[in-house]
């Protein structure tokens, strides 16, 4: 026997050994899980070339980013010391305001007392 068949209606040894053992029911079904198997294939080649694409855009936008991060942070400096600026000075400007509130009291009484004396002065004067 020949090994393969030479055409369709041909048997060879190795479709003789798959009537014997009875594989040859599975072929259609491989065939079919082939076929399975280069559409997947086909379309695993079409997500890697994808995600290759991807890759390559994201590693052109990747020196912007770095530019951008860059200025980002030569204008956060000057915020940041504008900002301890602005906080020193707002400490300052509420201390003095509490010394002109504590000056203020310190007055109020003064010239409440200045009244109750001139209040005195001009009963004893009328008196």
């Amino acid at each position: 026997m020949k090994p393969k068949t030479q055409g369709s209606h041909d048997e060879g040894f190795l479709e003789y050994l798959e009537d014997i053992i009875r594989t040859n029911q599975y072929i259609e079904k491989i065939k079919q899980s082939y076929k399975q198997l280069e559409l997947l294939n086909d379309k695993r080649t079409g997500e890697v070339q994808m995600v290759k694409l991807a890759e390559k855009e994201r590693d052109s936008l990747e020196t912007a980013k770095n530019e951008a991060e860059t200025y980002m942070l030569k204008e956060l400096m000057p915020l940041k010391w504008q900002e301890k600026s602005t906080k020193l000075a707002f400490d300052d400007t509420v201390s003095h305001v509490t010394e002109l509130q504590e000056n203020l009291s310190g007055l109020e009484e003064n010239l409440k007392s200045e009244k109750e004396k001139i209040q005195e002065t001009s009963k004893t004067l009328r008196n």
